[in-house]
Order: C-alpha cells, then structure tokens, then sequence
C-alpha cells in the first residue's frame, strides 16, 4: 500500500528529486532488513530451543 502511494508521488516529482527520494527509501529499507535480521540472528536459539523441545514431546 505505501510503496504504491510513493510510486504515484514519485512520479509527480521530477527526476532530480525522485533520484533522492529512492536513495533515502532504499537506505531506510535496508536499515529496517538489517535491524530485523539482527533481531532473528538474536531471537533464533530462543526459537530453535522451543522447536526442539516441541518435537521431544
């Protein structure tokens, strides 16, 4: 739903500032991918612990 929002404002924009406005996005994106992947690198013991014992029983 957002993306398609900023695809329809990018758009509008001229090119110059459509460059900058996807650089910042993509930046941000990556941000986030990485943050959330720290956090399952952090959360998966956690995770593989609750599978293991899931199966025991």
């Amino acid at each position: 739903m957002v993306y398609r929002k900023m695809k329809q404002l990018m758009k509008k924009l001229s090119k110059q500032r459509k460059s900058q406005i996807s650089m910042t996005l993509s930046y941000h994106y990556h941000k986030v991918m990485i943050l959330r992947l720290e956090n399952l690198e952090l959360n998966f013991p956690v995770v593989r612990d609750r599978g293991s014992r899931l199966l025991e029983r």
